[in-house]
């Protein structure tokens, strides 16, 4: 990974989503995948329960080949 950047948090109850942007370097190809993405967090009593995150999946298998 050559970085992950958090811009915005959103909060509602026990719902967490970060919206921001990470990359990294596919060690075979050398290929850097750029990409904006969004984590979708759950929370109960102070504990992660679900998770989920959306990034762009087409431009990350292309970093492959």
């Amino acid at each position: 990974m050559i970085h992950y950047t958090p811009e915005e948090f959103v909060v509602d109850g026990d719902r967490v989503v970060m919206i921001g942007r990470c990359a990294f370097r596919h060690r075979r190809t050398g290929k850097v995948v750029d990409t904006p993405k969004c984590d979708v967090w759950q929370f109960r009593e102070g504990k992660a329960i679900d998770f989920f995150e959306f990034y762009d999946t087409a431009q990350t298998l292309e970093a492959t080949r």
